[in-house]
């Protein structure tokens, strides 16, 4: 399951946050060597505030098995703030434009195959949430080497610049998602994906 949590129900998912942050820590910081302040073994930065909204993966609506975070581009996020350069022209802002980060997933198992369709899924869950809003566009910073694989998801990828590399040794890249029923479906058929990712409402269990 996949739950949507923001600033009107995260109340509820204190501990499910929690393990997020502490999985961005393990796997952004300790593991990809990112430069992010860690506080209390949690990696959370100024962009997790009010109107970040997450998705949060999960076998039993208990422990995290992957997430990525949504901004608003109405306001200040990554792209502009940081990696304006990344693109050839004005990064793409607007209602109806999206930024998505800090996205992984931890697979139950190390079958490649099991990884690809938790990151499937995720994604799923993230175009599935825009069409509901109307949002038309998903934009990302994302390693150059990742490409391949959110192509090969099946998703409409462009490219918004040409791959840059940084100091710390890797290539990114910047582009966009384009978010169209069609293209879900897709994505779906293609992952086995059977209708909605997404658990909207839930209140999960008190610790």
């Amino acid at each position: 399951m996949i739950d949507v949590v923001n600033s009107e129900n995260r109340e509820h998912f204190d501990n499910m946050l929690k393990q997020m942050w502490q999985q961005r820590s393990d796997v952004f910081v300790e593991k990809l060597g990112w430069d992010l302040p860690v506080v209390d073994g949690m990696e959370i930065d100024a962009y997790d505030d009010d109107r970040s909204t997450y998705l949060l993966a999960s076998k039993d609506g208990e422990e995290v098995t992957g997430s990525l975070r949504i901004l608003p581009t109405t306001s200040g996020h990554l792209m502009v703030d940081l990696f304006p350069e990344m693109c050839a022209g004005e990064p793409p802002v607007g209602p109806k434009v999206w930024e998505i980060s800090r996205f992984y997933v931890l697979p139950p198992t190390r079958r490649p195959k099991d990884r690809v369709k938790a990151a499937a899924e995720v994604l799923s869950g993230v175009i599935e949430l825009a069409l509901l809003h109307g949002v038309e566009k998903i934009s990302m910073v994302s390693y150059m080497s990742n490409m391949p694989l959110i192509i090969g998801l099946g998703f409409d990828v462009t490219p918004l610049g040409l791959p840059t590399q940084y100091e710390d040794g890797n290539t990114y890249v910047a582009s966009t998602i384009s978010v169209t029923a069609a293209g879900l479906q897709a994505v779906r058929e293609k992952h086995g994906i059977e209708g909605s990712v997404l658990e909207l409402g839930r209140i999960p269990k008190a610790a």
